[in-house]
This record gives C-alpha cells, sequence and structure tokens, in this order.
C-alpha cells in the first residue's frame, strides 16, 4: 500500500521537523488541502506569512485554520491562537 504525504509529516513526533519553515505548506499550498486538520503546518504558514510581511494573508490562514478545526469539533491549540497573535502584532498599526 502506497504511503501518503501527509502520513509522512505524521510519522514524526518530532516538533522540530514540524514546525521546520523549510516544511512550510505556504510553499506548497495544495498542501493544506491534505493537511486541512494539521495544526503544526497551519502554524508554520502563518509565522512564515507574518515573517514576510504579508500579514492579511497569515491572518486568513488563522480563520482557515480555525474553520477546519472546527468543522471537525477541535479548537485552535494555543501555540496556533498565539501564532495568530504575534501576526496581529506584527501588522502595521493606523495613526
Amino acid at each position: 500500500m502506497p504511503s501518503s504525504t501527509a502520513g509522512s509529516v505524521h510519522a514524526s513526533n518530532s516538533p522540530t521537523r514540524c514546525c521546520d519553515p523549510a516544511n512550510s505548506p505556504s510553499r506548497k499550498p495544495s498542501l493544506l488541502i491534505e493537511l486541512a486538520h494539521d495544526e503544526c503546518a497551519w502554524e508554520v504558514m502563518i509565522r512564515t506569512l507574518s515573517g514576510a510581511g504579508r500579514t492579511a494573508e497569515a491572518l486568513q490562514a488563522y480563520r482557515r485554520a480555525r474553520d477546519a478545526l472546527s468543522a471537525v469539533g477541535l479548537q485552535p491549540p494555543e501555540r496556533l491562537r498565539q501564532a495568530q497573535r504575534d501576526a496581529f502584532d506584527a501588522r502595521p498599526r493606523r495613526r
């Protein structure tokens, strides 16, 4: 039986591998379809977008993650909520 891409991401319990920006789904948005309920993948995407100055997209990614998790009865974990707060805090302030 062939292994799926999603299975290979979950195969490692190492948070370093999981949350490594080099594995960012923002590099391959099609991965988000397969990893819709992978909180770590969403966190990496939010942090990567925010770090690149793409705050609006980072906040939109958080909303998409929250909605995907909510659809299966889950709430975003603290680290995902913190990534959203960090992205929100990084956005330019209006005067």
